[in-house]
């Protein structure tokens, strides 16, 4: 079945489109469902980059990871080499907490108070975590390969990050006024 391509209205936007296919007839209703479900949604994304700061706390964590892989890959092309890649990994690491601590403190969640207490909560949150993807970091590495060791550590770190998100928004950084914690 071969179609023509035709240029008609598109359903959410107010300009013409190209389709490949039959006409499809696209009334105001079906206007209105998806330019309101996707401004629903554009809406959503905006509040939680924005306003929830998961952009800020993203950026962070993507120059972290950014310090955190660099410092590994050196240390391991040019100080332990391939066989002692873990060794590099664990100081990038230490470098990469300090780091994102600091820039938590002052732009994504801007606190005021208690930095101490917060920085001993989140060395003992991180270190754990450090363990647990370390656990991972060490476990996988070996079945994708050693040559892949950067792939394993960067995707171990994103899909922990979600969850560090949370508890860092909701716990370790929030403002005793707001919450009572910490």
């Amino acid at each position: 079945m071969k179609f023509e391509t035709t240029r008609r209205a598109c359903p959410s936007r107010r300009t013409l489109c190209t389709f490949a296919g039959p006409p499809v007839e696209v009334n105001e209703e079906v206007r209105q469902f998806y330019g309101f479900s996707m401004r629903k949604y554009i809406d959503l994304a905006q509040h939680i980059l924005f306003e929830q700061k998961y952009l800020h706390f993203f950026l962070t964590g993507i120059s972290g990871v950014a310090l955190n892989l660099g410092l590994t890959w050196l240390l391991t092309t040019y100080v332990f080499g391939l066989a002692q890649y873990f060794r590099a990994y664990l100081i990038g690491v230490s470098f990469n907490l300090v780091y994102n601590f600091v820039l938590h403190t002052i732009v994504t969640f801007n606190t005021k108070e208690r930095h101490v207490r917060r920085f001993v909560w989140f060395v003992v949150y991180s270190i754990l975590l450090t363990l647990l993807q370390a656990y991972v970091v060490r476990t996988i590495t070996p079945i994708i390969g050693l040559e892949y060791y950067l792939l394993v550590i960067a995707t171990t770190i994103f899909l922990f990050s979600t969850v560090t998100f949370v508890f860092f928004k909701y716990m370790l950084f929030r403002e005793p006024h707001e919450s009572g914690v910490v």
